[in-house]
């Protein structure tokens, strides 16, 4: 009896991802459809999907679905950026359960800017940790020298730049920007005042 299509790629599953010997499909094709094939038929739709004599498209391979960049699956992304900029992507990641490299994608493809422990752009992602509040362990005299910093660079940065930035992991950054003690002048990223 010839199979059709799906019982082949039903064959070439349980034979790729079950480990199950062609007489061992062949019993399982008899209890579950009420088919009887033999061992060699079994043999032979085997080495057809091989040596590539079934269709590519049709045939089963290993690894997970490429549907974690979905439409919903951004959709839900986007509305968490929007609901918490400042989230980590890991934090996203646990919260809608995809995986944090697709959110670090979908994030990138909707052209949000990821800030990270490496970014050059440290000065933004110092204006908003100090914004945001999550100054742990910071003695006053460094929240006042944040602040005023914070104060010098806002009106560097447009609003639509700063929407746009996201955190993609869960450093805090601890960056003060570089004092001359001489003068007692504060430099930023972008020059001197």
């Amino acid at each position: 009896m010839l199979l059709d299509e799906r019982k082949q790629e039903l064959v070439w599953f349980l034979y790729r991802h079950q480990n199950m010997k062609p007489s061992a499909i062949a019993d399982a094709l008899k209890s579950t459809y009420g088919i009887s094939v033999g061992n060699k038929q079994i043999s032979n739709i085997l080495n057809r999907v091989a040596h590539g004599q079934v269709r590519r498209h049709r045939r089963l391979e290993s690894g997970r679905p490429l549907t974690s960049c979905s439409p919903d699956n951004s959709a839900m992304v986007c509305d968490a950026v929007e609901d918490e900029p400042i989230v980590p992507a890991t934090v996203i990641a646990k919260r809608t359960g995809i995986p944090r490299t697709s959110v670090q994608r979908i994030l990138k493809k909707r052209g949000f800017k990821l800030v990270s422990k490496a970014s050059s752009s440290v000065s933004v992602a110092y204006l908003i940790i100090t914004l945001q509040v999550r100054v742990h362990c910071v003695n006053e005299k460094q929240q006042k020298n944040r602040a005023e910093c914070c104060q010098r660079l806002l009106p560097k940065l447009n609003d639509e730049f700063m929407k746009r930035i996201v955190f993609s992991d869960e450093k805090l950054f601890l960056i003060s920007p570089p004092r001359n003690s001489n003068t007692g002048v504060i430099r930023d990223a972008y020059g001197p005042p």
